[in-house]
């Protein structure tokens, strides 16, 4: 297999792992919403990453998710059709939320709205790789 291949598998795999805990998180009914959206903001960067390796894009060790999408974003067109309001919301809870002074539990609808740009996301990047 291509390395370029093995790279973004093994980047698309680490997404996968974020959204089965996402999965778990959601059906619990003590998880805060803020780890839920912990991991969509990892599942997101790590499809990003994964996509900007396959393209041989460079980025620098970040957890900005408008940063990245902005190189994703240069690299095909194809990425505005994200939420840029949401990847903006989501992109706080790599660091911010972890600490405390920080703490802010998105809602319901808020969580339900990352997760489906998760799934966009993943989705995306699956497509514009075959």
């Amino acid at each position: 297999m291509n390395k370029k291949f093995v790279l973004l598998k093994q980047w698309l795999d680490k997404a996968e792992i974020d959204l089965a805990v996402i999965n778990i998180l959601q059906k619990s009914k003590s998880a805060p919403t803020s780890a839920t959206a912990f991991h969509c903001q990892q599942a997101i960067e790590k499809c990003l990453k994964g996509f900007l390796g396959f393209n041989d894009v460079a980025f620098t060790k970040t957890h900005d998710l408008n940063i990245l999408l902005e190189l994703c974003l240069q690299k095909d067109a194809a990425f505005k059709i994200l939420n840029r309001d949401h990847i903006a919301d989501i992109k706080t809870y790599a660091v911010n939320t972890r600490y405390p002074g920080e703490e802010y539990e998105p809602s319901e609808k808020e969580l339900a709205a990352y997760v489906k740009v998760v799934k966009q996301v993943k989705f995306l990047v699956e497509k514009l790789t075959k």
